[in-house]
């Protein structure tokens, strides 16, 4: 819950003009710290600030409204103010702002001639009552603003999981923004995409945002987990049936995910699992965009986008036998490889971070951040799980948290002791891998395939060459003064 008065420091310019216009008497607001919001007077000048021996103060402090005439004879902070010779404040009136139980900020009015204390006087129930509804107006304003947020976030963390954009990828290292800058361009076209990468990377992530971003946006995203259905169930699943087709089939038949799909996106994930005696009817659906209902001579035609994702090697497969090649160049037309979470450190930050504010959301809590200790465990592990286990930790933590900042003893033991017990790299050796990464980049140099010769050399991955590079400090003119 948001508590500073500065989420709506516009709502408070307006306030004291209202007041004014009211009272025709000199108005401010300020928050806890002292700081002016608002000032009926003037412009509020950034950095504008309350003295340290401000009435306001006290009464922000206990919680009550002030009312005092001649204050710097009768009032203990106004006889102590070093200011106080060059003060006009005849008399005021001082209000709290209260909110979640406590003081948030304060509206003080102010008469500064005989006039205007004569009718502060004349007025003064009605201008205390006048004050302190709008204190509690600000109060409600406030927290109207923190629900408006909330279902903010309601829509950002609870994920409107149809309506995925990249935006919803979260990143900042070179090498996971030229990925989703590959994928925001091959998006608006109609080929094929085959995204590959470790388990728990965000493959399906990456294809909801890749149709959200397509010409197939408004059309429906049908995802189908090629490992999860078993085999024998695999092809009615796809293609659909017709009536009697088979035993145990429905009555009036059953339509398919290919039709489901149609005008819209078709995820085939985990595609290296699809069985080889159905990839040729795969392959015939694709090139033609035509499907044939099992138990039906028909043909239906079709238009859907494929978007497929692996965790294994098809190019392999194909070398095995185990995969069609002509099924997996169909799918193969864009290829994007999704980095693992380890070959991409800079990430695991804002990951964490905007997770914390998820489950902040979902779990009803209030947890602020974490310690330096979690972080160090958190960018040292090796996150075998990728993105799909940080999540976890961050929502296992966040259940034991206690706390407004989440310590090392909320994180699973057996993180802590993975962390622990990698060896630690000697100062000598990361020199050698510094020198060596220089020198292969000396060599093939800093174009796109110069580095992806340099990485080949070096027995890394271009993820990893990238992370090194920005770990070392290493640019092209290291390399060429």
């Amino acid at each position: 819950m948001r508590t500073s008065l500065r989420e709506i420091d516009h709502y408070l310019k307006e306030t004291v003009k209202t007041i004014y216009i009211a009272t025709g008497l000199h108005s401010l607001i300020c928050d806890a710290s002292g700081n002016v919001l608002g000032d009926s007077g003037e412009e509020v000048q950034e950095n504008s600030k309350l003295g340290e021996n401000a009435m306001l103060f006290s009464c922000m402090k206990n919680g009550k409204s002030i009312i005092a005439y001649a204050p710097k004879t009768t009032n203990t902070n106004c006889i102590n103010c070093p200011r106080k010779d060059s003060c006009d404040v005849l008399a005021t009136i001082e209000v709290p702002i209260i909110h979640g139980g406590k003081a948030i900020g304060g509206i003080t009015l102010h008469a500064d001639t005989i006039e205007k204390v004569q009718r502060l006087k004349k007025n003064e129930e009605r201008y205390l009552l006048f004050l302190e509804s709008f204190a509690e107006l600000i109060a409600n304003r406030l927290a109207a603003e923190n629900e408006m947020r909330r279902l903010e976030e309601q829509i950002d963390y609870g994920l409107e999981y149809d309506n995925i954009d990249f935006k919803n990828i979260i990143s900042k290292s070179p090498i996971m923004e030229e990925v989703k800058n590959l994928a925001r361009l091959v998006a608006a076209s109609s080929s094929t995409i085959l995204l590959t990468g470790e388990s728990g990377t965000g493959k399906e992530i990456f294809a909801r945002a890749i149709h959200h971003n397509s010409l197939y946006c408004n059309g429906p995203f049908v995802a189908v987990n090629c490992s999860a259905i078993p085999e024998n169930l695999l092809e009615s699943e796809l293609f659909g049936y017709e009536g009697g087709s088979f035993t145990g089939s429905l009555k009036n038949g059953k339509i398919g995910k290919f039709e489901l799909a149609n005008k819209g996106t078709l995820f085939l994930d985990e595609i290296g699992e699809f069985p080889l005696h159905l990839q040729a009817k795969l392959l015939r659906a694709l090139q033609e965009k035509r499907i044939s209902r099992i138990g039906s001579t028909t043909e239906t035609r079709l238009d859907f986008r494929i978007i497929s994702a692996t965790n294994r090697n098809l190019q392999s497969m194909v070398e095995q036998g185990e995969f069609r090649s002509d099924l997996f160049y169909r799918l193969n037309v864009i290829p994007i490889a999704i980095p693992p979470l380890r070959e991409r450190v800079e990430d695991i930050r804002p990951i964490i971070n905007y997770h914390l504010k998820r489950y902040n959301f979902k779990l009803r809590k209030q947890v602020e951040g974490f310690s330096k200790e979690v972080e160090s465990i958190m960018t040292s592990y090796h996150w075998p799980g990728n993105v799909r286990e940080l999540e976890n930790i961050i929502e296992y933590a966040m259940n034991l948290s206690e706390g407004s900042i989440i310590e090392a003893d909320a994180l699973p033991a057996w993180i802590k002791t993975a962390v622990t017990s990698e060896p630690a790299r000697s100062p000598n050796l990361k020199k050698t891998e510094e020198e060596q990464i220089r020198s292969a980049l000396s060599h093939y140099g800093f174009t796109t395939e110069g580095k992806r010769l340099a990485s080949q050399s070096l027995g890394i991955s271009l993820a990893t060459l990238y992370r090194k590079m920005k770990i070392y400090q290493i640019t092209q003119r290291d390399t060429t003064t």
